[in-house]
């Protein structure tokens, strides 16, 4: 899978994390929260696609 649709997934993975409430509209640091949200869910996947996948490096293109 190509990085770019990893981070295509993290990033959805995250708006819908802020529209379960997980992270609030009023909370301080909210543009950290959510890059902090987006880099754990890309190396979440990244480490499962790696699993499933038993690749080494999986920023080769198909």
């Amino acid at each position: 899978m190509e990085p770019s649709k990893l981070f295509e997934l993290a990033v959805n993975l995250t708006i819908a994390d802020i529209n379960a409430g997980v992270i609030a509209p009023a909370t301080m640091g909210r543009d950290d929260q959510i890059e902090d949200r987006i880099t754990h869910h890309l190396k979440v996947l990244r480490r499962q696609w790696q699993t499933l996948h038993n690749e080494d490096n999986i920023d080769r293109i198909y």
